[in-house]
């Protein structure tokens, strides 16, 4: 996708009536690099600065939501680089930080202090993934690098496993409410049904 092609979704986001845009890069195939055109945007920090200059200009208003990485990006130096950068997202216009899956509520809180004293002061909304797949237990810990508790690959092995499911995520998500997440951004990997039963 080119700048222009961007430039042109982002208003006809606009123009349908869409309130928030997720900015961020997305992710390469199959481990290779991150595929690029020559007036494509290579970062994030790109988008965000488009959408803001956009909003000012008044040919969108678009609130920004940006991610964030409680065991940092696969692809940054160090945690401190990532929220360098993460701070530098917020700077340029990012509104709402959702973070990438974490499953550990002490992983998170951890995450949510160190962004705050480096003055990160917006939402950090913790995000949950639905694993239902070995497929996606290996991507996780594969291509996402997080860490995922052994209670997920033991009910994977099960044949039948929602109910017990519903109750982990469960457990999860009140854990993380109670160390300081505002609220839930459930990646429900099209698993509706799972996640209304997690949410009821």
């Amino acid at each position: 996708v080119n700048e222009e092609q961007i430039e042109s979704s982002l208003i006809e986001l606009a123009e349908l009536g869409i309130e928030n845009v997720i900015a961020i890069r997305g992710d390469a195939k199959n481990g290779d690099a991150f595929p690029t055109q020559p007036s494509g945007y290579t970062h994030a920090l790109q988008l965000i600065q488009k959408i803001k200059k956009y909003n000012s200009e008044g040919k969108t208003n678009l609130g920004i939501i940006v991610a964030g990485y409680p065991e940092k990006h696969p692809e940054a130096e160090s945690l401190d680089s990532d929220l360098e950068n993460l701070q530098r997202k917020i700077n340029s216009g990012g509104e709402i930080i959702i973070t990438q899956a974490v499953f550990d509520a002490n992983i998170y809180y951890a995450y949510l202090q160190k962004a705050r004293h480096k003055g990160i002061y917006v939402p950090i909304i913790p995000g949950v993934l639905l694993i239902t797949k070995q497929s996606q237990y290996d991507y996780a810990i594969q291509k996402l690098k997080i860490t995922i508790p052994e209670e997920v690959k033991e009910y994977l092995q099960k044949e039948s496993f929602d109910s017990e499911a519903v109750e982990f995520y469960k457990k999860i998500i009140k854990q993380l409410l109670s160390a300081g997440a505002l609220g839930i951004h459930v990646y429900s990997m099209n698993n509706i049904k799972l996640a209304k039963r997690i949410l009821e």
